[in-house]
């Protein structure tokens, strides 16, 4: 069953043209790795689906919840509906106008669904490792103090962080410290996760623990997207692989295909030449 879907995503940076017509999908449950050289745009594409970067053009689907770029074209003209304008063309061509509040209220449910690990990890070092679990637990979903500690007590134990929940964020180790922010970034209870170079900074016993972590969500029925330059983590773990050049798909498949046999002469350039390296 498709879970996320991209069509004619696209994503500029004023005059730079980061995505161009992204088509993507996911099916529940698959683990999904993209690679491609740095400044290829996988992370932006990773922020659009979670809406940190907001699309130019196309649409998002996550998990039934449809974002088109229009509808955030549309919120620049202005909340009064009423209004005649020389945009009015602009309206009729667009998908139906929507305010700001209701903007904001898809996108809040999308990131209810979409957990995301960041490259730099971003965990709070004036908090604890249980309170920056249970950070998005009160101020996403809402709950209250004594549920979001019950909560993140359950998770830290899912990612075997449980005791050492009373220390401090900016004392524990990088590896720690990843199993913290997975442990916090599964706190909202998604249905997709999104990794930003998961391994980039862990030594080999690390990755291993990484690995172990994706493959648990996997049979879960988690569905999993990472950002990868690892070619040895991308054929261990996925279902599929992406690779990205220049702000497009290039290529999407079977790892053991696709790592075997590449269809593109661009695949097949960056594939040889890490493998050289």
């Amino acid at each position: 069953m498709e879970i996320l879907s991209t069509q004619n995503l696209s994503k500029n940076f004023g005059a730079e043209d980061v995505l161009k017509n992204i088509n993507f999908s996911a099916e529940k449950g698959e683990l999904i790795s993209i690679i491609g050289r740095s400044g290829c745009g996988k992370t932006t594409f990773l922020r659009c689906l979670n809406c940190l970067n907001i699309l130019n053009n196309g649409t998002i689907n996550i998990d039934g919840i449809m974002l088109d770029a229009k509808e955030f074209n549309g919120q620049k003209l202005g909340d009064d509906h009423s209004s005649k304008s020389k945009n009015d063309d602009f309206l009729k061509d667009s998908l139906q106008y929507i305010t700001k509040d209701e903007i904001h209220k898809k996108v809040h449910n999308i990131r209810k669904k979409v957990g995301f690990l960041f490259q730099n990890l971003n965990l709070f070092p004036h908090l604890t490792v249980i309170e920056n679990v249970m950070l998005p637990i009160e101020k996403v979903l809402l709950k209250s103090y004594d549920e979001a500690y019950a909560i993140s007590e359950k998770l830290l134990e899912k990612v075997a962080m449980n005791k050492y929940q009373d220390r401090s964020s900016a004392l524990v180790s990088g590896g720690q410290a990843q199993r913290v922010a997975i442990a916090r970034a599964l706190a909202v209870n998604p249905q997709i996760m999104l990794y930003d170079e998961p391994t980039s900074a862990l030594d080999p016993e690390l990755v291993l623990e990484f690995i172990e972590i994706a493959r648990s969500l996997k049979n879960e029925g988690m569905t999993q997207i990472i950002v990868t330059h690892s070619l040895g983590l991308a054929k261990t773990i996925s279902d599929k692989v992406c690779y990205m050049d220049k702000g497009e798909i290039v290529e999407y498949g079977n790892p053991k295909d696709l790592f075997a046999n590449p269809k593109k002469s661009r695949t097949k350039d960056y594939i040889s030449k890490l493998i050289l390296s």
